[in-house]
């Protein structure tokens, strides 16, 4: 059956191709970390929740609770933008792929909306369901896992043209998966281990964070952290392995020598967080900025994965540029002043002592 690809979108791109990408990368890379930090905390939050009381992980569950609620809007919010782009850029591959899965791609929002609300009512609510706050939040984890399956459902899916057609003969209802695909479990078992990579780091920085009132806890919860990072990474690194070999063999090539661009960037990545894992120990802040850095490679590798398998059937490149640079303006000090309030409510986060409770008196 022949590969049927959709006609471009006549509007054209509102700006240079390169611009959107940038900006692309940018955003979904935010939204990757607030990600992690919301699902990596939800594990540790659940795993420690289980203390006795007087425990330091009874603690450390307590004030990881308190940031999950704050994280899972953020990851909310910051996921729109990066789920924008890719629709200008590749809308000829994502919107046929959203359509051959359009039941479950459906179930995005209400799961996203039912998670939100189970972790504000185990949270920051426990006394309104009691005794049920640990079920709500194991659900909420549940449906979270699953919006990241559906996710890596569809941007796996978009990647293969030519099972587009076949796929709609079958059954033309939406109701299409894309689980023969070797890359699926792959890259969604490589997007799940980077929580408690990153949530890690967070819990590390809890540690040096309330340093000063408690000493011995501080202690527990950076060593804590520290472990959570060192195992996650080492998980994370070999799932990265298994999703370079599940990528067919001319785009895997690319990254291992037939490309100096892709394969640097890889190897950068695979750098900088091989640096980052040497000096957790000494250092929480700059083992989390070497992981930051280390996550902007390897969305760029991502992205360079995208490009290689839709080319030459979709190509963002050769789409023609419609620019309007009064909607720019506005959208470059939109960006600026969202940019400015996200900093700002993470700095007044940062230098709030937190609940010691988790939760919020009704």
């Amino acid at each position: 059956m022949p590969t049927v690809i959709p006609p471009i979108d006549p509007l054209g791109l509102p700006a240079a191709a390169a611009l959107l990408k940038a900006l692309s990368l940018l955003t979904f890379t935010l939204h990757l970390v607030a990600m992690n930090v919301t699902v990596g905390g939800l594990m540790m939050a659940l795993v420690y929740g289980r203390c006795r009381e007087g425990h330091p992980g009874a603690l450390f569950a307590a004030r990881m609770r308190a940031l999950l609620p704050s994280a899972m809007a953020l990851t909310i919010t910051l996921g729109v933008a990066p789920l924008l782009f890719v629709q200008v850029l590749y809308g000829q591959a994502f919107y046929t792929s959203s359509v051959l899965m359009a039941w479950s791609w459906l179930l995005v929002i209400p799961a996203l909306c039912v998670a939100y609300l189970g972790l504000y009512l185990a949270y920051l609510r426990p006394s309104w369901i009691g005794d049920r706050s640990q079920a709500l939040a194991w659900f909420s984890v549940a449906l979270t896992l699953l919006v990241a399956a559906i996710f890596a459902n569809n941007m796996t899916l978009m990647l293969q043209p030519g099972l587009w057609a076949p796929l709609y003969a079958t059954s033309a209802y939406g109701i299409a998966l894309n689980l023969g695909d070797p890359m699926l479990p792959a890259r969604y078992l490589h997007t799940v281990l980077a929580a408690p990579v990153v949530a890690g780091l967070v819990g590390a920085l809890m540690g040096r964070r309330f340093r000063s009132p408690d000493a011995e806890w501080a202690v527990w919860a950076w060593r804590t952290g520290v472990r959570w990072f060192h195992v996650g990474a080492g998980l994370l690194m070999l799932s990265g392995v298994w999703y370079l070999l599940s990528l067919p063999p001319r785009v895997g090539s690319q990254f291992l020598g037939a490309s100096a661009h892709d394969t640097g960037v890889l190897t950068l990545g695979i750098v900088l967080g091989v640096v980052a894992l040497a000096v957790a120990k000494r250092s929480a802040w700059l083992a989390t900025v070497l992981t930051g850095l280390g996550v902007g490679c390897m969305v760029v590798a991502r992205h360079r994965v995208r490009e290689y398998m839709l080319y030459p059937h979709v190509n963002a490149a050769g789409i023609p540029v419609h620019a309007d640079s009064v909607w720019a303006i506005a959208f470059a000090v939109t960006l600026a002043l969202g940019a400015a309030a996200v900093a700002w409510l993470v700095y007044r986060a940062l230098r709030c002592s937190g609940s010691t409770e988790g939760a919020a008196p009704d």
